[in-house]
């Protein structure tokens, strides 16, 4: 048997990238960057959907006031002192009427209430702060009371941004 020189006997190794080697995969050089694929162009942006979302946050947060007023809200050593009375209900009574004003504002072809329910959710966070400021002596405030001053919080908070941004007072930010 006679070998041809520069030949070591076995077949000559096939190079990346051509047919045949079934296992071999694409390879990228070393020296190089990948290709970028262009950027599709930017769907125009249209008006923001902020203030939609947070006149949607102030009656949801209006609901939620009302579900924390049935938990303890007063106590007097142990004892439930209750919240009777239109009074001590007044924030509650407030805070749902700016979130009612807020979800009929939401509706088509209603007329936009974002003043009258910046000044009812700000009223009903100044009452909340008052009742318990205001509590008696011997009357505790209990857990209830401080999560309806959180969430009064919040819904003031929504309702002052949405009506700032519904003025242009304050721009959204850019999607």
């Amino acid at each position: 048997m006679t070998y041809q020189p520069g030949n070591s006997g076995y077949p000559p190794a096939q190079q990346p990238g051509q047919y045949g080697n079934q296992y071999a995969g694409p390879t990228q050089p070393y020296n190089r960057l990948p290709e970028q694929i262009p950027a599709a162009p930017a769907a125009p942006a249209g008006p923001s959907k902020l203030p939609e979302y947070l006149t949607t946050a102030v009656a949801a947060l209006g609901l939620l006031i009302f579900g924390f007023n049935f938990a303890p809200q007063l106590g007097a050593g142990g004892l439930d002192a209750g919240t009777g009375s239109i009074l001590t209900q007044a924030p509650i009574v407030v805070a749902v009427l700016a979130a009612l004003l807020a979800g009929v504002s939401l509706l088509p072809k209603q007329k936009s209430f974002k003043s009258w329910v910046a000044i009812l959710a700000v009223l009903a966070l100044l009452l909340v702060i008052n009742e318990i400021v205001q509590a008696p002596k011997g009357i505790e405030v209990e857990w209830g009371l401080y999560v309806v001053l959180a969430l009064s919080v919040l819904q003031a908070g929504s309702a002052v941004a949405a009506l700032l941004l519904d003025a242009g007072v304050i721009q959204p930010p850019a999607p």
